[in-house]
């Protein structure tokens, strides 16, 4: 073999059991289960159906969702900041719009990457 060869190889093995030590580490230092204060299980949750109502009277203007379909994370900020996009078409970018995409972003971290988060959108 040449020696280009020979330290290519070299390298990509030096590079392979990095990868491999790194994924190990990260195996073992991984949190399992849901951790303190959370419980899981399965089964049939029973609910009482609410009706809500309005205080102010309005019309709804346009219904995004159908009944039963699912919410993906980050929708609601999603429609949010496209309203306020929307607003915010006739003189550039709203200081509104940066506030609101700002708040989204940093709950939607906390609500989905924190232990804390986590527990705060439990309760």
């Amino acid at each position: 073999m040449k020696q280009e060869s020979k330290r290519w190889l070299s390298r990509a093995l030096v590079v392979a059991a990095l990868l491999g030590v790194g994924v190990l580490v990260w195996q073992v230092s991984r949190p399992t289960g849901l951790g303190e204060g959370f419980a899981s299980g399965n089964g049939r949750i029973e609910a009482t159906e609410v009706d809500v109502a309005a205080k102010l009277p309005g019309r709804v203007a346009e219904i995004k969702v159908d009944e039963g379909d699912f919410v993906k994370a980050g929708l609601i900020a999603a429609l949010v900041l496209w309203y306020c996009w929307q607003l915010s078409q006739y003189r550039g970018i709203s200081v509104m719009l940066v506030w609101v995409l700002a708040i989204c972003l940093i709950y939607n971290f906390i609500t989905s990457k924190t232990a804390f988060g986590r527990y705060f959108y439990a309760v």
